[in-house]
């Protein structure tokens, strides 16, 4: 079985630069949300948030000042989960162990030109 994750979402702070054995690591936390169509409205409506902690190796010390609260990136890798106990209270923590994560540009949508303005090229 292939162990495969590709998520879109924004980070939630900015991305915290570690190290391990002399070597860099970025850890940050990623909110992903759907939207849901809501059948009353018959429209889409925001549907529940999910947070996952995700951590990456490569690249990790051009991606920290590129990591910042609120950019939104798309991370593929693998999805590790596990369950604890603390207090007495369960816990699930969903962890990505990222092989990519790039910002997810917005381009800015074109200028339309009337038939009476001159194009610019």
């Amino acid at each position: 079985m292939t162990n495969f994750v590709a998520l879109s979402g924004n980070l939630t702070a900015d991305a915290e630069l570690k190290f391990a054995n002399d070597k860099p690591f970025l850890v940050f936390s990623l909110a992903h949300q759907d939207s849901v169509y809501d059948s009353k409205t018959k429209s889409y409506v925001d549907g529940p948030v999910s947070y996952f902690d995700v951590s990456i190796s490569r690249n990790a010390e051009g991606l920290v000042e590129v990591l910042t609260k609120g950019v939104p990136v798309q991370v593929t890798g693998k999805i590790e989960i596990k369950d604890s106990e603390k207090d007495g209270k369960k816990f699930r923590n969903v962890r990505i162990y990222a092989d990519s994560v790039a910002p997810i540009v917005k381009t800015p949508k074109k200028k339309e030109v009337s038939s009476s303005e001159e194009a610019p090229w």
